[in-house]
C-alpha cells in the first residue's frame, strides 16, 4: 500500500507542477488534500461547488482568498488528476 500511496502523491505533485504550483499539498492542512496555494481552500471544495452548479463568479465570492487564477488552477489540476 505504501508504494501506491507514494505514487499517488508523486502524481499529484506532477499535476501541481503543471499548474505552476498553484495547488499545494501539506499534511498539516486537511491531511495533505490538494489546496489552492496560500489558502486553506481544498480543491474538492471547489469541485463540490461546480457540481452544485455554482458559477465561477459565485465561487470566487464564496472564497475571497482565491483569485481567478487559483480557481482555474484547481479545475485544471482536477482534470489532470482524472486523466490519469
Amino acid at each position: 500500500m505504501d508504494n501506491y500511496h507514494d505514487s499517488v502523491e508523486e502524481y499529484f505533485r506532477q499535476a501541481a507542477e503543471k499548474v505552476n504550483n498553484k495547488i499545494v499539498m501539506n499534511k498539516r492542512i486537511y491531511g495533505g488534500a490538494p489546496c489552492i496555494a496560500d489558502t486553506r481552500v481544498p480543491v474538492y471544495a471547489i469541485l463540490e461547488m461546480v457540481e452544485a452548479g455554482y458559477s465561477h463568479k459565485r465561487i470566487l465570492k464564496a472564497f475571497p482568498l482565491i483569485d481567478k487564477e487559483g480557481l482555474e488552477a484547481a479545475l485544471r489540476f482536477a482534470v489532470l488528476v482524472m486523466e490519469r
